[in-house]
């Protein structure tokens, strides 16, 4: 985790907004013990990084948690779009109860691209 902690703290200092800087960070703070600094870097780096997987990843489990179906797709799709859709965001978006709103929903965004 050192290398990683001040790998990731390096590149914030060059580029404050850096998502996956940003994200590292968050998922170090988790590791750490820090939840709640976790979450608070986790929702920033899904603000900033819609070409981050591991970014679109978290914001689909969010969306899942909070029974947000168009949240869950929309990063699926973005996901799709850059040829990085992976099977824990398939997995995540057919998760009962949500998958019976999030399956019509990708199906219908997949079907107009």
């Amino acid at each position: 985790l050192g290398k990683a902690a001040a790998a990731s703290a390096a590149a914030l200092r060059l580029s404050p907004i850096d998502a996956r800087a940003i994200r590292t960070v968050g998922l170090l703070a988790g590791l750490s013990g820090y939840p709640a600094q976790s979450e608070r870097l986790l929702r920033m780096a899904t603000r900033l990084g819609w070409r981050d997987p591991i970014a679109n990843l978290y914001a689909i489990e969010v969306a899942v948690r909070t029974n947000d179906p168009v949240k869950a797709v929309q990063r699926a799709e973005a996901m799709y779009r850059q040829h990085q859709f992976e099977p824990s965001a398939t997995a995540a978006l057919l998760r009962p109860p949500l998958n019976r709103r999030t399956v019509p929903l990708l199906v219908r965004e997949l079907a107009n691209k």
